[in-house]
């Protein structure tokens, strides 16, 4: 499992931070499970006066499983965030609390780099807040009053994306 856990768990390079999420829980599961039959060998160990083993690949799954919580966990609600606002009317979106938010989230992963600057997950969940935070200025100025109906209409013909119905009936979704 230690292997596995490092080769392909919610740590590696070529785990996606949506399938981590997964992974993490799966992995916490089976930690569990395999803490329990430690527990019990530990004490038959006891029991005949055995050298007690140290498990060091739980320990070591249990730490990183440990700092990887507190990634995904501000990932799993900057999703969230994110699909709330972008479900949202475009015609109720507020630029000026996504720009808060983005904010916000940018404040809590600068905090979180001090500790977890080197990991392969906090740069992921970095750079997608990141990438997020900018996109605000430009959503800004889209929903500005001076953005007019030809003006969505050159911006559809540049982008070559045509919007059905009313813009302000549209999401980010």
């Amino acid at each position: 499992m230690f292997a596995e856990y490092r080769a392909a768990g919610p740590g590696s390079d070529d785990t996606s931070l949506d399938d981590g999420l997964e992974l993490l829980a799966k992995y916490k599961e089976q930690l569990n499970e395999l803490n329990k039959r430690k527990d019990e060998l530990v004490l038959a160990e006891k029991l005949f006066n055995l050298p007690i083993s140290t498990f060091k690949e739980l320990v070591a799954i249990e730490e990183d499983n440990k700092a990887l919580s507190a990634l995904y966990d501000l990932y799993r609600e900057f999703k969230q965030r994110v699909k709330d606002w972008s479900t949202m009317l475009w015609g109720k979106l507020d630029a000026e609390t996504l720009r808060i938010g983005a904010d916000d989230f940018d404040k809590k992963r600068k905090k979180l780099s001090r500790t977890y600057e080197e990991n392969k997950v906090f740069k992921k969940i970095a750079e997608r807040i990141t990438k997020f935070k900018d996109s605000i200025p430009l959503i800004q100025q889209l929903k500005s009053g001076s953005i007019t109906d030809r003006h969505w209409a050159k911006l559809m013909k540049e982008t070559g994306v045509q919007l059905e119905g009313n813009i302000k009936t549209l999401t980010l979704e």
